[in-house]
């Protein structure tokens, strides 16, 4: 089953809080892995505006005119199979279209490096 746009997936504001809403999958924006405060792990965590919400998660729209983008944790356990891959495989293309070629060269382990170390690139 593939995920499609339409799809709804749980978020939270926070991974630990027990309060959640259901948005589209494609209302959720920028999604990366981040590992708040306290957390056991890196976790899913994206952006949505808070029209999106139905006002379920709160935020105060008083002080500066709506939408906002609230950031939200996808937990695996709540969310569909083909939900959680599909937002599992934007995280990565995000993370792999923000490394620039330094930033993935010192990601390497040392294995990698030294295996990337050909006779040519010694010369150069």
């Amino acid at each position: 089953m593939n995920a499609d746009s339409g799809m709804m997936v749980p978020v939270r504001c926070a991974w630990n809080a027990w309060q959640t809403v259901e948005v589209r999958l494609d209302d959720l924006q920028n999604v990366h892995w981040y590992q708040p405060q306290g957390a056991p792990r890196p976790m899913l965590h994206a952006y949505v505006d808070c029209t999106k919400t139905g006002g379920r998660i709160a935020h105060d729209c008083r002080t500066t005119p709506a939408p906002h983008r609230l950031l939200v944790c996808v937990l695996k356990r709540q969310a569909t199979p083909p939900a959680y891959s599909a937002l599992v495989g934007r995280a990565a293309h995000a993370a792999a279209s923000s490394l620039t070629p330094q930033a993935a060269a010192s990601s390497l382990t040392p294995q990698a490096a030294a295996s990337s170390l050909t006779p040519q690139a010694l010369k150069a």
